[in-house]
């Protein structure tokens, strides 16, 4: 009998021993180990579990920003005026001063910056090393049936996301009005000349409508940088089922066996979600101040209290009559507006499981020992979550600018020469009757100018994104090994072994032995059939996703309204020159005769000045630029290595 055990007593001291030791090695800090060695000697179920699992990992930033410019401006100039200007009796000349309107001028500066940059990590990791379940179970000369076995080693690690949300908001808001002071001169009147004396001249001065120089500047400019990495990880190392079962004469049904090794990541999401929204909106308003000169009347030559430029022998010349220049006022608009966005979006989600070396076994030694044996079933699974990652940017740019410019108005006052001196006893009308008399005076009226509108707008819009996503899902399971093995000693038919001999009898149903009168039959003496036996191997890969969605909405509404300013002179009346005789009249509208100069005492010169209506000057410049890349690489791979099955 001795030499029939021994050998079976040695394989089940090799297996003990080798459970033990594996359950014995130290484990590194920070992972997860676990052993159970349990010596069953027969009787109820079994169930051994190690388990490793790490929650879930969250890494959120969340950011809002918000800038706002909001500038009005309202600017009047004051009105200017100069007052009326007489002379004196006696020839006196009268000047009205210049006169100039306020000028308005307006500035507006609005600028918003904005810097995000955000980091997001989240990191699920369960490392399991080397857990070792074992389960013994020896029967001698014990009859009865085993329970079952069930043993498993699972490491699970949890979801993994990374999140970076951003919204920022830049708006500028600008307005200007400006008018600028109107200009009037007053009325100058050149004095009457006196006994012999020449009329005095009137100059009426010149006139400035109030300027109106506006200028608005507004920029944003934002630039958000995000990066997102999520990982969930899993790693089972060197995972161990073993079950032994061994039955020395002792009958009975082997329980149904079930290992399994089971190592699973978590999903992993990586995601960043950028939303930049900017505006400028600008509006100017410009009025330029008018512009009117005052008439301008020169002296009549002298008289002898008889009426305007008689009855002196010495004949006085009229006076000269100036009405001033005018100016209305300019409009100078200029408008600058512009956004500058600038977007790096990276995304990285990577669930990845390794499994390396799992190994179930399960032995069967029966010697001697009459029963059925249960059901294997033997697995080992890995597999790896799904990655996402996401990258998603908006983007809206606008610029609004409006422009309304009116010139000012300039208007020249009438201009009217004095009436020449006579000499005669002609009463009946100024510049008559003198053989000798004055000349009439010159009237000129002066230029006028109306205001002049510039206006120059320009808008851009400049966006620059960059989204890179990369989604990797690894399943990786190497050296895989379920073994499942079964060694039986039958009985014979009186319930001793079969001896080795020369011959075997026909139906002994003996192994290896040829036995030597044993006795043997097909019916009694023979194990019990064997269980099923199921062994799995399974690695997966999760779906792997990577994504950029950009979306970019630019625009520029641009508008400009100039009217440029009117211009108009006053009327120019020249004086009337003396005369030999008043029947003579009629050269000029009834006064002045035969005489055609000033130097032969004719009528004064009349001049009506230039007019000039206000120049329009449109500028308008608009430009968007765009530029997008994007870059998206999703990877799902399953990897079994040195995979070499063994059955029973």
């Amino acid at each position: 009998m001795k030499r029939f055990i021994a050998p079976w007593a040695a394989m089940f001291a090799l297996a003990v021993g080798a459970g033990t030791a594996g359950a014995g090695n130290p484990a590194p800090d920070g992972v997860s180990t676990a052993g159970a060695n349990l010596l069953h000697l027969g009787g109820g179920d079994v169930r051994q579990t190690n388990t490793n699992e790490s929650g879930d990992a969250v890494a959120l930033n969340e950011n809002g920003t918000t800038q706002s410019n909001d500038q009005e401006q309202t600017g009047t100039g004051g009105n200017a005026s100069t007052g009326d200007a007489t002379g004196g009796t006696g020839g006196g000349d009268a000047e009205s001063g210049t006169a100039k309107g306020g000028d308005v001028d307006q500035s507006q500066s609005a600028s918003n910056s904005n810097s995000t940059s955000q980091d997001a990590k989240a990191e699920s990791k369960a490392v399991q090393v080397a857990p070792t379940n074992t389960n013994v179970s020896v029967r001698v000369l014990s009859h009865g049936d085993d329970g079952k076995v069930e043993q498993s080693n699972s490491n699970e690690s949890g979801d993994a996301w990374a999140v970076n949300k951003n919204d920022t908001e830049q708006a500028n808001d600008q307005q200007q009005t400006g008018t600028g002071g109107d200009a009037r001169t007053g009325d100058a009147t050149g004095g009457n000349g006196g006994g012999r004396g020449h009329g005095g001249a009137a100059s009426s001065g010149d006139a400035h409508g109030g300027d109106v120089t506006q200028s608005q500047t507004a920029s944003n400019s934002n630039e958000t940088t995000q990066s997102a990495d999520a990982k969930s990880e899993a790693v089972q190392i060197a995972p161990t089922n073993t079950n032994v079962s061994v039955r020395i004469l002792s009958d009975g049904d082997s329980g149904d066996v079930e290992q399994s090794n089971s190592n699973e990541s978590g999903d992993a999401f990586a995601g960043n979600w950028n939303e930049t929204t900017q505006s400028n909106d600008q509006e100017q308003t410009g009025t330029g101040g008018d512009a009117s000169t005052g008439p301008a009347t020169g002296g009549d030559g002298s008289d002898d209290s008889r009426g305007c430029g008689c009855g002196s022998k010495s004949h006085g010349g009229g006076g000269d009559a100036d009405s001033g220049d005018a100016y209305g006022g300019d409009v100078d608009q200029s408008q600058s507006a512009s956004n500058t966005n600038t977007t790096d979006q990276t995304a990285n989600a990577e669930s990845k499981a390794v499994q390396i070396a799992p190994t179930n076994t399960n032995v069967s030694v029966r010697i001697l020992s009459d029963g059925d044996s249960g059901d294997v079933e033997q697995s080992n699974s890995n597999e790896s979550g799904d990655a996402w990652a996401v990258n998603k940017n908006d983007t809206t740019q606008s610029n609004e600018q409006s422009q309304s410019g009116t010139g000012g108005d300039a208007w020249t006052g009438d201009a009217t020469g004095g009436s020449g001196g006579g000499s005669g006893d002609w009463k009946s009308d100024c510049g008559c009757g003198s053989k000798q008399g004055g000349g009439g005076g010159d009237a000129d009226s002066g230029a006028a100018y109306g205001g002049d509108v510039t206006q120059s707008q320009t808008a851009s819009n400049s966006n620059t994104t960059d989204q890179t996503a990369e989604a990797k899902s690894e399943a990786v399971q190497v050296a895989r090994r379920n073994t499942s093995g079964g060694l039986e000693h039958r009985k014979g038919t009186h319930g001793k072994p079969c001896g080795c001999g020369d011959r075997e009898p026909k139906g002994c149903g003996c192994h290896d032995w040829k036995p030597k009168g044993c006795g043997c039959d097909s019916n009694h003496g023979r194990g019990g059939p064997s269980g099923d036996v199921e062994q799995s191997n399974s690695n997966a890969s999760g779906d792997a996703f990577a994504v950029n969605t950009n979306g970019t909405t630019q625009s520029n509404v641009e508008s400009q309204d100039a009217t440029g300013g009117d211009a108009s002179t006053g009327d120019a009346v020249g004086g009337n020159g003396a005369a030999q005789h008043a029947d003579h009249r009629g050269w000029k509208d009834g006064c002045g005769c035969e005489s055609r100069s000033k130097d032969d005492r004719g009528g004064g010169d009349a001049r009506s000045g230039d007019a000039y209506g206000g120049d329009v000057d449109q500028s308008q410049d608009a430009s968007n630029r765009n530029e997008t890349t994007q870059d998206a690489n999703a990877e799902s791979t399953a990897k079994q290595l040195s995979f070499a099955p063994k059955g029973r």
